[in-house]
């Protein structure tokens, strides 16, 4: 029988990167073949922060009236008011914010988060115009891929590359392009993550500026994905203070500290943003989930949550991500053979292979059959114009962004098997 979908189902039939990569991270936990994860996003093990949560697991079971509020009642489709009135202030005390409740929005995951923000600011819009999400960085996250509703409802603007030497680059915004796409009037929305995933990459707190300027300048919302950075998980390695104004909506994520199976997005928006965010919520899922709220919520009124996260899950990806840069050095030479994007936060390497003579898409398949599983670097450029993907500057098929959130025995292997692929795979020239 041939089954018959609507236009909805055209968005996912394909194969959408973030599939393959949910895909193959189950495929990794629970098939028999040992295998390398250096894919995926799943944060690692970190003992102080993973006996916090256990704790807060076990004083939620031990009073009935406790579990009753917790799983037993619906919270509002914003989600748990309590919550987001701790974090609102939280915030607020921290860094000089003037937030409330009515600007903080819970969702079902900063997944879900930005399906619904991507959707709101890109599409038909009233005025008869169609509008697409700005990525001012690319590559960018893989996730973004696909979320859209409307067709070429998503563009990007090719980042800048700039050597540091010794192995090292960084990607840097290229404003005249992004002034020229915003010129165009066909913009609802510049979107950013910061820390990068894929990159790791941290835009400095001038280019914030400048991008906020723009977005002011042009009337539309600067959306920044924060699940990898201050004030939690905190994984920043750098200077760089979280970005928020009343132009800017900032997406944050219990999943990295330490959560990934309880679904809790956190958007910090103006409240116009929230309230048509709660309606729309309303009507998809009546309600997010509270479990991840009342795990941390105690923790976030007082600040030691933070305090933790910031104790605990830096120093534990410095170390990872430390041997990661070592192994592929120590075996690769620097600058000719693999160039590191300069990791400012998150816990991703992005790697460029310079003399690779296949794709890094075959790379992958390869990779996967000696027991190591890491992400091809094509998928992260969500919106990038077909002129830019043929351009000989396009990096896509020429990198990879490997993830080093697992034990130091687990990426020492997975690297030394991957460079010895790299190694054959490699021109002589």
């Amino acid at each position: 029988m041939q089954r018959r979908f609507s236009r909805f189902a055209d968005t996912v039939l394909g194969e959408p990167g973030i599939f393959r990569l949910m895909d193959d991270l189950d495929a990794a936990l629970t098939g028999s073949q040992k295998l390398h994860m250096l894919g995926g996003g799943n944060p690692g093990n970190v003992g102080p922060v993973s006996e916090y949560f256990r704790r807060a697991f076990l004083r939620i079971g031990e009073s009935a009236d406790h579990f009753a509020r917790v799983a037993g009642r619906y919270d509002g489709p914003a989600g748990n008011t309590q919550f987001r009135k701790a974090f609102a202030a939280s915030l607020s005390a921290m860094y000089g914010w003037s937030l409330t409740e009515s600007n903080v929005v819970l969702t079902q995951g900063s997944q879900n988060a930005f399906f619904l923000l991507l959707n709101l600011f890109s599409g038909p819009f009233p005025d008869g115009r169609g509008r697409k999400i700005l990525f001012a960085l690319s590559p960018e996250y893989i996730g973004y891929e696909n979320s859209g509703l409307h067709e070429n409802s998503l563009l990007a603007v090719p980042s800048k590359k700039i050597p540091l030497g010794d192995g090292f680059f960084r990607y840097t915004i290229d404003i005249e392009r992004i002034t020229q796409a915003l010129q165009t009037g066909n913009i609802g929305a510049i979107c950013i993550s910061r820390p990068s995933n894929p990159t790791g990459g941290m835009l400095e707190d001038d280019e914030m500026k400048n991008l906020s300027s723009l977005a002011r300048q042009f009337d539309v919302p600067l959306i920044v994905d924060g699940a990898y950075g201050d004030p939690m998980p905190g994984v920043v390695y750098g200077n760089g203070r979280p970005y928020y104004d009343d132009n800017t909506i900032f997406v944050l994520s219990l999943s990295k500290t330490g959560l990934p199976g309880i679904r809790t997005g956190i958007i910090l928006a103006p409240a116009d943003v929230c309230s048509v965010l709660e309606r729309i919520q309303a009507v998809q899922h009546l309600a997010p989930g509270g479990l991840g709220p009342a795990l941390v919520q105690e923790g976030i009124a007082d600040g030691s949550f933070f305090k933790l996260c910031k104790e605990h899950l830096p120093v534990f990806y410095r170390e990872r991500q430390r041997l990661a840069i070592d192994t592929l050095f120590n075996e690769l030479e620097p600058d000719r053979d693999v160039q590191i994007h300069r990791p400012d936060g998150a816990f991703f390497l992005w790697a460029v292979f310079p003399r690779l003579t296949i794709s890094t898409s075959e790379l992958y398949l390869d990779l996967k059959k000696a027991g190591v599983l890491v992400v091809p670097g094509s998928y992260y450029y969500p919106g990038l114009p077909d002129d830019d993907r043929l351009s000989p500057e396009w990096e896509g098929q020429r990198s990879i962004r490997i993830s080093y959130s697992q034990d130091l025995s687990t990426i020492q292997e997975g690297l030394s098997i991957l460079c010895q692929v790299v190694r054959e795979k490699n021109s002589r020239a």
